[in-house]
């Protein structure tokens, strides 16, 4: 398939007798091409493998090297190590390494642990030490309840019969069982803090000693495991990544069969393989003969009816160009399409960042995002994820840029409006030779350079910002009618998507036909807004209709369709008029920042400028750092902001208003068995 469908997929079969079959998942994991279908066990004389009998040893040395990744936390933002290395070090004495660090992870957790509990017990040998009381006399008695704690006043309302020791705010109360309650209502009257009675007996003096000694004690052998983990981490722990990760995949292999046909004396694997892939794997399993039968054959739908759509798809697997590929973290997050339709992906790497651009539009908030791009990059840069982020951010930035250059605004400085300060005036020069040209496009669109979004040319982005929306919506529409009719036909193609089209098409003209006629005295051209207007609304009819007939015929909603198709056209109004957000989004940053920039900025420039001429020094210095911390403030909330609601609302334009046009995210990721390396690679260091 192109660059705008996902990659051609191809069913492979392979079958063999029982002893075949750990050669032929070796093979499959060495491939690392072949997506497995689960088998339901439930075919005429087989029934789900069992898993290898290594792995149950595969998968406790796995817990183990899982429990010391969790321990030690290694860096995982480090380069990939070399397979062979990993293997050899797999193979070699690399278990009784961990098998060491585990061991001291719970020396140092025990001796945390027991730390903890001396810790309790001298808070409370701290509490008896000023009473003078040695430990056996806290013990228990067979007629006598003990009260010990910290009590912040003075105390007499306590019976005549009970022993009170107290000093340096600690307090013991010795009592018969049979006014405990009384004295224990007294206490907590006066904010009584009850602690338990430490154990042991003799001076409570030498056992604070004693306590403090093996606390000291304890410590060192934290501190000293703490080290060596931390020492040992550093120096192994990318290798310890990657040996979770062969063990990982180790393991998966070992497990297959569980996900295999099987009987006492043959097997079946089914899996999905992508077309590039065909040739390799079919010499894997030929040419080393280590299955007997092995067939190979292209995916074919049925290209059936809406209610025959239970038969099995294959899973999804990207064919974006590089420049792309960002963007697939963008459909992950709403689903995969469905085999053989359009990949959204590509269409938004145009669309993604034009839309960020329009609403963010300025150079420094755009520079900001690179940098902050650059930094993505070196904190997560090795993970696939993380660099795919970090391109991301700088294609959004680099758009950003891009746009406040047109817009001529920095910092929520306008170039050339006779506000900005003079270390970003000079900027001019990049517009003054234009003498704000402009150029007037059909559809009363005028283009300026400079672009003045919130001022002479707000009206127009208004405008560009509905015509991107009804021209986004158009393509979303045509990418449905492309799928439905390569499935389903033309004319099932038509009444559900192609329909729309009409509305969306026509509901426009009519109402540019309307609202422009309003501005216009040439007979001419207002008796063509007329027609534009009638028109569009003969086509708005004649598109509801058939959009209500596709619901009833093709969606199966029966007559229900009738009042559900009329109703879906002011949904599509709605969506139309949610792309005005490319507008109101960027307008309402571009204000807090110069809202800042009024209250901070030139705040600041002026006690700046007092400061200078020796005019209430004091005040002014001190005005100084507030308005310019004002204005840093405004700065960063307006960057954060800008970054975090512009993506948001352009992702909702992409994820609901355009995708729900087409796109069903039901495709099964391509996960090929043996998985993709993150910290290791085939090749050698």
């Amino acid at each position: 398939m192109s660059a705008f469908t996902p990659a051609t997929m191809h069913r492979i079969t392979v079958a063999g007798t029982i002893s075949q079959l750990d050669g032929v998942l070796a093979t499959t994991g060495r491939l690392k091409c072949i997506h497995l279908i689960d088998s339901s066990g439930d075919d005429d004389g087989f029934s789900l493998g069992t898993p290898h009998g290594d792995a149950d040893a595969v998968s406790s040395l796995l817990a183990k090297v899982r429990a010391a990744v969790s321990r030690i936390r290694p860096d995982t933002n480090q380069p990939a190590l070399a397979i062979s290395q990993v293997k050899k070090n797999l193979d070699g004495d690399f278990s009784k390494d961990i098998d060491s660090i585990l061991e001291k992870a719970n020396t140092s957790e025990d001796a945390s642990s027991e730390i903890e509990k001396l810790e309790e017990e001298l808070d409370g040998l701290e509490i008896v030490f000023p009473l003078g009381l040695d430990l056996e006399l806290l013990q228990k008695y067979d007629s006598l309840v003990i009260n010990l704690g910290k009590l912040s006043s003075g105390i007499s309302d306590l019976p005549s019969t009970a022993m009170v020791f107290s000093a340096g705010g600690s307090i013991a109360v010795f009592c018969r069982k049979d006014e405990a309650s009384a004295v224990q209502e007294v206490l907590n009257s006066n904010s009584f803090e009850e602690v338990t009675a430490p154990e042991g007996s003799g001076s409570c003096k030498d056992r604070m000693k004693i306590v403090r000694g093996r606390i000291e004690e304890l410590r060192e052998r934290v501190d000293k495991s703490e080290e060596f983990l931390s020492n040992w981490a550093e120096n192994n722990g990318q290798m310890l990544l990657g040996v979770m990760e062969e063990l990982e995949r180790r393991l998966e292999i070992l497990q297959a069969p569980v996900r295999i046909s099987t009987s006492d004396h043959a097997f079946l694997l089914d899996g999905w393989i992508t077309e590039d892939d065909c040739k390799r794997v079919e010499d894997a399993f030929t040419i080393t003969k280590v299955a007997t039968f092995v067939e190979i054959e292209e995916y074919s739908s049925s290209h059936g009816h809406h209610d025959d759509e239970e038969e099995e798809l294959p899973p999804i697997a990207f064919t974006n160009l590089d420049a792309a590929k960002p963007y697939e973290l963008l459909t992950d997050l709403v689903g995969r399409p469905r085999y053989g339709r359009i990949d959204p992906t590509v269409f938004m790497m145009f669309t993604y960042p034009l839309f960020f651009g329009l609403m963010l539009g300025d150079m420094g908030y755009g520079l900001a995002t690179i940098l902050l791009a650059g930094w993505v990059k070196k904190s997560f840069g090795n993970s696939t994820e993380g660099a795919l982020a970090a391109r991301l951010l700088k294609y959004i930035g680099i758009s950003c840029v891009l746009f406040g250059f047109l817009y001529a605004e920095i910092f929520g400085f306008e170039i050339g409006s006779g506000h900005e300060p003079s270390w970003i005036a000079w900027m001019a020069v990049f517009y003054d030779w234009a003498h704000h040209a402009s150029i007037t496009l059909p559809f009363n669109v005028e283009l300026a350079y400079p672009f003045h979004r919130v001022g002479g040319n707000m009206g127009d982005l208004i405008l560009i910002s509905l015509y991107l929306g009804i021209t986004h919506l158009t393509v979303g529409y045509l990418i449905g009618m492309r799928d439905v009719v390569k499935e389903h036909g033309w004319a099932a193609g038509f009444f559900e998507k192609g329909c729309w089209i009409m509305i969306l098409l026509g509901g426009s003209a009519a109402a540019y036909g309307f609202m422009a006629a309003k501005g216009h005295t040439d007979s001419a051209h207002v008796e063509f807004l007329d027609l534009m207007l009638l028109s569009g609304v003969t086509t708005v009819v004649i598109g509801v209709v058939c959009a209500s007939w596709g619901l009833v015929k093709y969606e199966g909603f029966g007559a229900a369709g009738w009042m559900i198709g009329p109703l879906e056209t002011i949904s599509l109004l709605s969506n139309t008029l949610s792309y005005i957000r490319l507008f109101a989004i960027g307008v309402v940053g571009v204000k807090i920042a110069e809202a800042g920039n009024n209250l901070g900025y030139h705040n600041m420039v002026v006690n700046i400028e007092h400061l200078l001429a020796g005019e209430d020094v004091v005040l002014s210095a001190i005005l100084v750092i507030l308005t310019l911390m004002l204005w840093l403030g405004v700065q960063v909330f307006a960057w954060v902001l800008g970054v975090f609601s512009p993506n948001i609302h352009t992702a909702r334009l992409h994820f609901v208003e355009w995708m729900g046009k087409f796109h069903e995210g039901v495709g099964e990721p391509f996960a090929p068995l043996g998985g993709a390396n993150r910290y290791c690679t085939e090749g050698n260091l």
